[in-house]
């Protein structure tokens, strides 16, 4: 129990610091003209990032779920 707890914490951590980032190049990209490609760019990497790590331990908790439910 202590072990599934330190991973959601873990996890949500890992998730809000893609948060984070997406918000701040997003917000660099904004105020700075002269080379807000680069941190447009980076947004979206930190994005997809993002959307993959979710899609990742969406299907590690299914699977989780699953073994419980055939263990018994």
């Amino acid at each position: 129990m202590k072990d599934s707890e330190e991973n959601q914490k873990t996890t949500l951590k890992t998730e809000f610091f893609f948060q984070i980032g997406f918000l701040v190049f997003v917000l660099l990209g904004a105020f700075i003209k002269q080379i807000s490609w680069v941190f447009w760019i980076m947004a979206c990497i930190c994005a997809l990032c993002w959307v993959v790590f979710v899609q990742k331990e969406k299907a590690k908790e299914e699977k989780e779920k699953k073994d419980e439910k055939e263990a018994p």
